[in-house]
C-alpha cells in the first residue's frame, strides 16, 4: 500500500509597491514602500534583495531611496536613480545573521511630482533583474506587484 504523500509547502517571496497616499497633487512630496511577503520560507533565507523599478521621469522627480524595517543592519549594496530613463536600481544586504521576519519594508522611495504635470496617473513597475537571493545565491522571488498612482488636477489630462 502506497503512502499518501504530503504536499509541498507552498513558497512565496512577492515585492509590492504600497503609497502611503491615495491621491497626490501637482507639487506635492510622495512616498511608496517596497515591501516583501514570504510564506513557507525560514526568515534567515533572505539575503540580498534587488529591486529595480522603471518610472517616468517626467512625472516624478527628486527620487530618493532610503532602507525599511526588514533587515536590522542592512548594507546598501546599489542605489542608483537614473533620471534620464526613468530607472531605479536599489539593493540591500543583511549585513549579520540578524533573524528578520517574513513581511516588511524593503525600502521607501521619496519622490515629488513634477508641477508642469498635468496627467490624472502614472504606473511605476518592477523590471525583470529585481531579484531576492538567498545565502546559496538562489533567486526566491515569485512574483512583483507595481502600482498606479493617482493624480488630482483641476485640468487633469492625459500625458504631460
Amino acid at each position: 500500500m502506497r503512502q499518501p504523500v504530503s504536499p509541498s509547502p507552498v513558497v512565496s517571496n512577492t515585492l509590492s509597491l504600497t503609497s502611503t497616499k491615495q491621491e497626490l497633487k501637482s507639487g506635492q512630496t510622495g512616498t511608496l514602500k517596497v515591501t516583501i511577503e514570504s510564506q513557507g520560507v525560514t526568515n534567515d533565507d533572505t539575503k540580498l534583495i534587488q529591486v529595480e523599478l522603471s518610472y517616468d521621469p517626467r512625472v516624478l522627480t527628486g527620487v530618493s531611496l532610503s532602507p525599511g524595517d526588514y533587515f536590522q543592519h542592512p548594507t546598501v549594496m546599489l542605489n542608483l536613480v537614473d533620471t534620464k530613463t526613468g530607472r531605479i536600481s536599489y539593493a540591500i544586504e543583511s549585513a549579520d545573521k540578524t533573524p528578520h521576519g517574513t513581511t516588511g519594508t524593503v525600502a521607501e522611495i521619496t519622490f515629488t511630482v513634477n508641477p508642469a504635470f498635468s496627467g490624472k496617473e502614472t504606473n511605476i513597475f518592477f523590471l525583470p533583474k529585481t531579484v531576492i537571493r538567498s545565502a546559496e545565491g538562489k533567486n526566491m522571488l515569485t512574483a512583483t506587484y507595481g502600482t498606479k498612482l493617482l493624480f488630482v488636477n483641476k485640468n487633469a489630462k492625459q500625458g504631460l
